[in-house]
């Protein structure tokens, strides 16, 4: 009687055993960040994006994302400084353990504005989750942008056209779901990430003074 409990508790340990080595096989979902490096006008600019991946088949997941960050920076492109900003060179996930590289082919756009306004000139971009916190919201600035064709008459704002296209760029942008990806800001202070679920292209001119290398 005694050894054929033990038999059966041996055979449930075992099962359980399996089972937590299937668990472990399986591939969870990651934050990755993707970085987009501007070189306009010899003025440095480094945006990060988070973005939650299935992370299924990592690299086809992430080089979606840098197809759609192309799509992005060929939108407003026209009202950048004339340079180059290359897609997705640094690629690394953030809430694992431990984090890794995901290594793709870098993608490249050719910004064609005229002569900058002034180092660290951006047009920004909030973020928004519909949760209320600092935690739960973000900002990206895009520059340094062209006197020409990203600045109005004033000097304090974006030219029309640009504040329109920025706004319809970043509308397509967070509504990217490819591959079942989805664009999130991310939080070092919650240790988490919350879905962006909308997007503001401010009309005044934004000075981008941290960001300016990795």
């Amino acid at each position: 009687m005694e050894r054929s409990k033990q038999r059966k508790i041996d055979g449930w340990r075992e099962g359980l055993r399996g089972r937590s080595g299937d668990r472990r096989e399986l591939r969870v979902s990651a934050v990755i960040r993707i970085t987009a490096e501007g070189t306009n006008g010899g003025q440095p600019c480094v945006n990060v994006f988070h973005w939650r991946i299935p992370n299924s088949a990592p690299t086809t997941e992430v080089g979606g994302i840098a197809t759609a960050l192309q799509t992005f920076y060929n939108a407003i492109k026209g009202s950048l400084n004339a340079g180059t900003i290359t897609i997705g060179s640094h690629v690394v996930t953030v809430d694992q353990v431990p984090n890794v590289v995901i290594a793709i082919t870098p993608l490249t756009v050719a910004s064609t504005g005229g002569a900058v306004v002034s180092a660290g000139t951006a047009g920004v971009v909030s973020w928004q989750t519909g949760v209320v916190g600092r935690s739960f919201r973000g900002r990206n600035y895009f520059g340094p942008i062209s006197t020409t064709s990203g600045t109005a008459q004033d000097g304090h704002n974006l030219l029309g056209t640009f504040q329109v296209a920025l706004q319809s760029a970043a509308d397509t942008l967070r509504a990217v779901t490819t591959n079942g990806v989805s664009f999130v800001v991310w939080s070092k202070k919650v240790n988490g990430s919350t879905n962006v679920t909308g997007a503001i292209a401010r009309a005044n001119l934004g000075t981008q003074r941290r960001r300016t290398s990795l």
